[in-house]
């Protein structure tokens, strides 16, 4: 029964855990787009007034190209605690809960999403820069 109970423990924390890495993506994600979306509107509303605004798109390039990268770095890692959880399921017999799943396919496609919106603006930099 020990040892059941030492696993129940970690099962728990291995829960919170995936689903607190869970909120922080997608806390990061909201951040990432929301800073993204204001400098870019920024940028597109001074276009004309200043020649040189296009290469106000770099740095949210920089930031977008940078978390994508990050959160594909970090697929590896979220499948990592997903098998954990996946042995201690079965030891317990219990259902696999969502969260490590949705970790790791979130990580995937938001850092895919990441680096495709980064590179859109640094190609829209290179085609509308002085």
């Amino acid at each position: 029964m020990d040892e059941d109970q030492r696993a129940l423990e970690e099962f728990k924390q291995l829960t919170e855990l995936l689903r607190f890495y869970t909120n922080l993506v997608l806390q990061t994600l909201t951040f990432v787009l929301t800073a993204t979306g204001a400098v870019v509107a920024y940028v597109i509303k001074d276009f004309k007034e200043a020649p040189y605004s296009p290469y106000g798109f770099a740095i949210p390039a920089a930031l977008c190209i940078g978390m994508g990268v990050g959160f594909l770095i970090n697929v590896s890692a979220a499948r990592g605690l997903l098998e954990r959880l996946r042995e201690l399921t079965n030891t317990l017999r219990f259902g696999l809960p969502p969260h490590g799943t949705i970790l790791v396919g979130s990580l995937r496609f938001f850092g895919i999403l990441l680096i495709a919106t980064g590179l859109g603006l640094s190609i829209l930099l290179i085609r509308l820069r002085p």
